[in-house]
């Protein structure tokens, strides 16, 4: 594992072939990825985490990282430090009060980008569920990228109760839920951080119909709240299909790496 200080990440300088972890220690936190780098790669997919089994694996995890080697592409993995030490199962890249973890994150994949010699338009992040949450909102941060979601959650506040609560007494435990909604929503909702940034990054939604909750409580609500946002929508593209079997979970490895390489 290579250990820098965010100080050290800006001037270091990666060799092609680089195929390790690296924890990176900005603000007093220490934030973990698994980078695959090939220079001759033009592009690089940064993939976001959902949500995880502590008691089958401990943090960091990089989901989908057996998949580094199927793209002729570099890739990012990133591991949601919110989910570390506390037997959390999902975060959200929440992270904690005082530090969101999702803001410090862009702001250390800024510098890799920079040191990888990749161009925002040659970035695209990608993840289902959390993941795809946490990858909208790395694509609001991270001007000029590319964004490919898969049954996302679009207002951490609409996903499982119990699941909603346990994260927010863990990241914001001297506030009240409304406390936390009335200080907090833009960390939460993703048109709500549209509206804080006045951006709206260029987005593959992708959404199983047949997933009945992720419809009610993730979609209609997005579509209905991006109306009210006075900001252009043309950078949002829908793609709808039917798979009853398979709920909410995201589309198969295969044909989501099909789409992940027509969209780079």
């Amino acid at each position: 594992m290579l250990k820098l200080s965010f100080d050290e990440l800006q001037h270091f300088i990666f060799e092609s072939e680089f195929n390790d972890e690296i924890c990176i220690n900005h603000k007093d936190k220490s934030f973990y990825f698994l980078l695959k780098y090939n220079k001759n790669f033009k592009k690089i997919i940064c993939f976001s985490n959902g949500a995880i089994d502590p008691s089958k694996k401990k943090p960091p995890l990089y989901q989908r990282s057996t998949w580094k080697n199927e793209f002729k592409s570099s890739c990012l993995f990133i591991d949601d430090i919110t989910l570390h030490g506390n037997g959390l199962k999902i975060g959200w890249g929440q992270g904690k009060e005082d530090s969101f973890a999702l803001e410090l994150v862009a702001e250390i994949i800024e510098v890799l980008l920079k040191r990888l010699d990749y161009s925002h338009d040659a970035t695209l992040f990608y993840g289902s569920s959390a993941g795809g949450f946490m990858s909208m909102y790395l694509g609001i941060l991270i001007k000029g990228s590319k964004v490919i979601v898969n049954n996302p959650q679009t207002n951490v506040l609409n996903y499982l109760e119990k699941s909603v609560n346990q994260m927010l007494e863990i990241v914001y435990p001297n506030l009240t839920k409304q406390e936390v909604i009335e200080k907090y929503l833009d960390r939460l909702s993703i048109t709500k951080a549209f509206e804080k940034y006045q951006y709206i990054p260029d987005l593959l939604y992708m959404q199983n119909r047949a997933s009945l909750t992720d419809m009610r409580d993730h979609v209609k609500p997005f579509i209905t709240e991006l109306s009210y946002l006075n900001l252009p929508l043309n950078n949002i593209e829908y793609y709808y299909y039917k798979h009853p079997k398979e709920g909410h979970s995201p589309l198969s490895k295969d044909q989501t790496m099909r789409l992940i390489q027509h969209h780079l």
